[in-house]
């Protein structure tokens, strides 16, 4: 332990100039009801995460800051380095896109992205948009999509921050931040780094024993750099790099021996480029991504053994491009052309060799706006070297009422999402033949605010949503092999609720944020007789009814703020569920002014309840644990 702190304090001792942070300047609630939607794409539904949210979540991963902050579905193998995946709208993790600067980073082997590996510290703009329309999306967002961005504030700045936290099972977390630049150059950064043994103790159900984790223990590091330039007034660049290192031992399964000796090292980089050129009418942007993700999985009969009965290479390469045109052409009218281009590549020793997919796309938009009125419409059309795509179109529209206080929105589109490497290639399990699933959605609702003045804010969000999926690609059992086949239609449907009360009085601060959720996602149709009994059943790993509820309070340069979060009981089989849970985290935080430097001291109790919970079968979550956290601010 020792010799693990020695590391983290050197790290912050080695770099004392590049300690960054934000500015103080943060917007009173928590996560706002609803943000303004991306470029032609009215009617959605977006939320983003504002500055004071991810000011204070700097060491965590997005798996955590979702979890402490949102009702959204979350499955999680273990700790916050452990596999985590998020599911939009029940949609699973295959259907929920996570973008980074616009482009996807769900993996070709699989479909997935692991959420834990995302630091939040890496990026300036997070946000939600539950709608995702394929038009702008493109593949795979029947759920949904999160999008991490990094926006430049143009103006002369030197900042940085230090954060050093400690938490149970011997876990360690440093990150290192900066900002500098001017009105024309703008650098910023992140530097993070995480240890823990994650030998948390659990009650084993199936062997009925009392067992402490082992071959749990995980190493995390990388760095995320980005450089924005203006040239002039007009032309903007923008490039980034993301690179990390995941070290993981995997434990074992409950009702199995602990003494596992399975390994996994994930490394990846990532690199995107931009260029802007934007006048009173017209933009042009170009934006290029790089993808390079590699994974390695040990595995051996016993610690003690020479040889490895598993070894498995996972290769994800991805180049993409895309080049877009905005056109103003008049006051209410704006156009919009892109043209998006991708190769996809994946090398796994068990695909028998590397596999490739090329796809061009072509996307048109238009938008009608008005002071209290916006719509719009896209239509994209896509090539596939594998596959026939037919034409994605999108429809939408805001409308402001009661001085705008009151928006009611809709959109409604077509959606589709190709099968995965593994689903396609993998030796003997895979099905070659399988066609892309394709569906509907739509959503309609309202944000109103019932009270916005300085010291008092009242919002309140409802939404609908109603999703179809056609052709679902589900495994099933066959024989003794289990085999991926078109073999369903489903639904995505339910309503969200989201309240927001916000209050400052002339000492202190009280905030509130509220969601539930109702969820009724289920299979409609088998096209198998045979499994008939699926008809009507909730999809698995959808709970019907989410709860989280947050207040805060902040005073005398304290915030104190709950945590508060209700799942029901989810299936993983057929009359076989896992049972619901409730859970409570408490945080503490107080901020030390100085002249140009803040200190802020901080402190969590995650799981108050001592609940025994689980996310996914057989993979047991920890009962109570604490972190206590330091922070540097500069301003």
């Amino acid at each position: 332990m020792k010799r693990q702190l020695s590391v983290l304090f050197s790290l912050l001792i080695a770099v004392p100039s590049l300690c960054q942070s934000v500015t103080d300047t943060v917007q009173i609630d928590i996560v706002p009801i609803y943000a303004q939607p991306s470029f032609f794409n009215d009617g959605a539904k977006r939320v983003e995460f504002d500055s004071l949210t991810l000011q204070t979540s700097l060491s965590s991963s997005l798996s955590d800051l979702l979890s402490h902050s949102t009702a959204l579905i979350l499955k999680n193998y273990g700790t916050e380095g452990m596999s985590s995946s998020v599911s939009l709208r029940g949609g699973g993790a295959t259907r929920t896109q996570i973008s980074w600067e616009g482009f996807p980073l769900n993996a070709n082997s699989n479909g997935e992205n692991n959420i834990s590996q995302i630091p939040v510290s890496g990026f300036s703009t997070i946000a939600i948009d539950h709608s995702a329309s394929a038009t702008q999306f493109g593949n795979g967002t029947f759920g949904g999509a999160i999008e991490l961005k990094n926006k430049p504030v143009w103006r002369k700045q030197v900042k940085a921050s230090c954060l050093l936290s400690a938490a149970s099972f011997d876990t360690y977390k440093t990150n290192v931040g900066y900002t500098i630049g001017n009105k024309n150059i703008q650098y910023s950064g992140s530097i993070f780094y995480t240890t823990s043994e994650s030998d948390f103790e659990y009650y084993d159900y199936v062997r009925l024993e009392n067992e402490r984790r082992k071959n749990a223990e995980f190493t995390q590091w990388g760095t995320i750099q980005n450089l924005h330039i203006k040239f002039s007034e007009h032309i903007f660049a923008h490039g980034a790099l993301w690179y990390q290192v995941n070290k993981s031992n995997l434990p074992a399964l409950l009702g199995s021996d602990p003494n596992n000796a399975e390994k996994q090292t994930d490394s990846l980089f990532r690199a995107v480029a931009s260029l802007q050129m934007i006048y009173p009418k017209t933009r042009v942007i170009y934006k290029t991504m790089y993808i390079n993700d590699y994974e390695l999985y040990t595995k051996k009969i016993t610690p003690s053994a020479e040889l490895y009965s598993t070894y498995s290479e996972i290769a994800n390469i991805s180049n993409m491009h895309s080049l877009q045109l905005r056109q103003r052409l008049s006051k209410t009218l704006s156009f919009s052309a892109e043209a998006q281009g991708k190769i996809a590549k994946a090398n796994v020793g068990d695909y028998g060799g590397e596999k490739r997919e090329n796809s061009i796309a072509g996307i048109a938009a238009i938008q009608y706006k008005q002071s209290d009125f916006a719509s719009s419409f896209s239509i994209r059309k896509e090539w596939n070297s594998q596959y026939k795509i037919p034409y994605i179109v999108n429809i939408g529209a805001d409308y402001a009422l009661l001085h705008k206080k009151l928006i009611i929105r809709t959109t409604a589109g077509n959606k589709y999402r190709t099968p995965t490497f593994n689903d396609l290639y993998w030796v003997a399990w895979g099905n070659p033949d399988l066609k892309p699933e394709h569906g509907f959605s739509a959503e309609s609702g309202f944000t109103y605010k019932i009270i916005a003045k300085d010291s008092t804010e009242l919002a309140t969000d409802f939404t609908i949503f109603h999703a179809t999926i056609n052709d679902m690609i589900m495994w099933t059992q066959q024989g003794a092999v289990w085999h991926p086949n078109n073999t369903a239609q489903a639904v995505l449907q339910g309503i969200e609720l989201n309240a927001n009360f916000n209050k400052t009085f002339n000492k202190f601060t009280i905030r509130n944020n509220f969601a539930i959720n109702l969820n009724t996602s289920h299979i409609t149709k088998m096209y198998d007789a045979d499994d008939s009994d699926n008809i009507g059943h909730q999809l698995y790993y959808v709970p019907k009814f989410e709860l989280a509820y947050r207040p805060q309070i902040e005073i005398w340069n304290t915030n104190f703020s709950l945590h508060f979060h209700y799942e029901s009981k989810r299936y993983y089989a057929l009359e076989k569920n896992l049972d619901a849970y409730f859970l409570a985290d408490l945080g503490i935080q107080h901020t030390i002014h100085f002249q140009k430097t803040k200190l802020v001291i901080g402190g969590k109790i995650n799981n108050i309840t001592n609940t025994v919970y689980e996310q996914i079968r057989s993979y047991p979550l920890p009962k109570r644990n604490y972190e206590i956290s330091i922070q540097f601010f500069i301003n």
